[in-house]
């Protein structure tokens, strides 16, 4: 393999090598233990982030790391993140029916989300970060 296509995934698995990658900074043997740890931290880090307001914003970017970590990991990744987006959906609906503000809403998940496009952002040309990326940037 030519030195110009050798590819770094920073969590041990690549997409499309049955091997470990020459670049990996975590060491993970299986991919799947990765995502549920991931999706949970970015769970756990948007839920406190939506209900606590003091310290709303670093909770925020604590969901964006976990949610970039979570891209790095799968190329499928953009499903999960999907899932903020649906209950981002459902919630602004419910207050905007009761006549409550959905600011509070709707800068968290930008911060969460921008951080997470700021992260994966070097590797968006690549193959295995490519749906990722689209994922986070639509």
């Amino acid at each position: 393999m030519s030195r110009s296509r050798r590819e770094v995934c920073l969590f041990g698995w690549h997409p499309h090598r049955d091997e470990q990658s020459p670049g990996h900074l975590l060491e993970l043997r299986d991919r799947e233990r990765a995502e549920v740890l991931l999706q949970l931290g970015s769970l756990l880090f948007m839920a406190l982030a939506l209900s606590r307001k003091e310290r709303r914003y670093a909770f925020a970017v604590l969901a964006g790391l976990t949610m970039a970590a979570l891209a790095y990991t799968w190329e499928g990744a953009d499903i999960y993140m999907g899932i903020f987006l649906v209950f981002a959906a459902v919630d602004m609906m419910i207050n905007l029916r009761a006549g409550y503000s959905t600011k509070e809403t709707t800068t968290t998940l930008l911060a969460a989300y921008g951080v997470a496009l700021i992260a994966v952002s070097p590797f968006w040309n690549t193959e295995w970060m490519k749906y990722s990326f689209m994922g986070l940037a639509a």
